[in-house]
């Protein structure tokens, strides 16, 4: 005899815990990716136009700007810029 089964019964409350941020034990939440934020005191000066750069690096062991070269252990390098940027505004 064939088991029959309403498989409505177990999608339909998965996909409610899943959107109301249910996990189950030992599985790991859905991690953010990094987000950065940066700012300048109006101390500083009213605008700034010029280029940001935001440099990572995993070696602690000297100055990440440099650290920067052509090759496989570079350390990363982002930039953006940065046009009438207004004191105390995030960019």
């Amino acid at each position: 005899m064939a088991l029959k089964t309403n498989f409505s019964a177990f999608v339909l409350p998965a996909l409610l815990l899943g959107m109301l941020g249910f996990t189950f034990p030992g599985e790991k939440p859905a991690e953010q990716p990094p987000y950065f934020s940066i700012t300048f005191p109006a101390s500083l000066g009213a605008s700034f136009d010029g280029r940001l750069l935001l440099i990572l690096s995993k070696n602690d062991q000297s100055e990440p700007r440099f650290q920067i070269a052509d090759g496989p252990e570079t350390q990363l390098v982002f930039g953006i810029d940065a046009d009438d940027w207004k004191a105390e505004n995030p960019l």
